[in-house]
């Protein structure tokens, strides 16, 4: 109408009909915005744009019906991502024309921004790594070597328990103590077979 194109619904509800219709450029426009979202426009099935502000007047169905996730296209001697989504409703694309040269303007904030939060990741993982082994790994290091010493009949070996969480430390007095007790009752026992063969000494003087 007057050289616009409209897009228009019509519905039957019963005996009925009731319709709507809106111009190709006003449905587009709560999607056009500043940036990467100025130039965005409709294309029908043969490739003619629908919208009276579109940088161009057709476009080929080949470029748009593309199964790739973005197209170059020249422009004016400039080169721009072309960008196309089929809709659901209807046998027409909505297509973006985005510049090359305002595309990674736009998105260097995003790389940057990007790196940072790498860099935060990577900083936080090695910190992680550094509490781990700090806390974790090596206080169970400790352990196992002190377990290790009392295996091999070694009854001195104490685990120092400072600098470490109060967990582990828990852990540490628990070990040191049954050490103790291990050491107590060994010497207890060895003076008990002591006792039995001086008494069975003495028995056997008293028989001779």
């Amino acid at each position: 109408i007057d050289g616009q194109y409209y897009l228009f619904k019509v519905l039957r509800i019963h005996s009925s009909y009731i319709g709507a219709w809106i111009s190709a450029d006003d449905a587009l426009s709560p999607l056009i915005g500043n940036g990467l979202n100025e130039q965005i426009f409709l294309v029908n099935h043969d490739g003619t744009v629908l919208n009276n502000n579109a940088p161009v007047d057709s476009l080929s169905i080949n470029l748009i019906s593309s199964q790739d996730s973005y197209k170059q296209l020249e422009l004016n001697k400039k080169n721009n991502l072309l960008v196309s989504v089929k809709m659901n409703i209807m046998d027409s694309y909505i297509v973006s024309l985005i510049p090359e040269a305002q595309f990674f303007v736009e998105t260097q904030d995003y790389i940057i921004l990007l790196s940072v939060a790498l860099i935060f990741i990577l900083c936080m993982m090695i910190f992680t790594v550094f509490i781990t082994k700090r806390w974790v790994i090596q206080p169970l290091h400790n352990l196992s070597m002190a377990i290790s010493s009392l295996r091999s009949g070694n009854l001195e070996t104490v685990v120092n328990n400072q600098d470490v969480s109060a967990e582990f430390k828990d852990v540490y007095e628990a070990f040191n103590e049954m050490v103790s007790e291990i050491k107590t009752l060994k010497i207890g026992i060895y003076e008990e077979k002591l006792f039995r063969q001086s008494v069975q000494m003495q028995y056997l003087k008293l028989q001779i």
